[in-house]
């Protein structure tokens, strides 16, 4: 160990390699484009991926609902009754919770 210090040594007495070093440092944890920094935006982008396929998701089951209303009247009557608790005239609703 302390015979690579000691190879090394020379070369942090060189100018070019310390303002490197010092550059390297400064990109690393002081930019405004940090390590960090970009671990943070990356787990947001990870986040805000993974909610778009959600609502894309989302949105195909929605789209596949509303062709099945629109394909019949019977699919609408039912959709009506189940969702919205409506009836026909001189029928009761009777709803059971659990």
């Amino acid at each position: 160990m302390r015979k690579i210090w000691i190879q090394l040594l020379p070369l942090l007495r060189n100018k070019y390699v310390l303002s490197f070093l010092a550059f390297f440092v400064w990109i690393a944890l002081f930019d405004t484009c940090s390590l960090s920094d970009r671990a943070v935006k990356m787990q947001a982008l990870r986040a805000l991926e993974a909610e778009k396929l959600y609502y894309e998701q989302k949105i195909n089951e929605d789209r596949h609902k509303l062709e099945l209303l629109q394909s019949s009247p019977a699919n609408l009557e039912e959709f009506a009754r189940e969702e919205f608790l409506m009836c026909e005239p001189g029928e009761d609703v009777f709803v059971i919770e659990p």
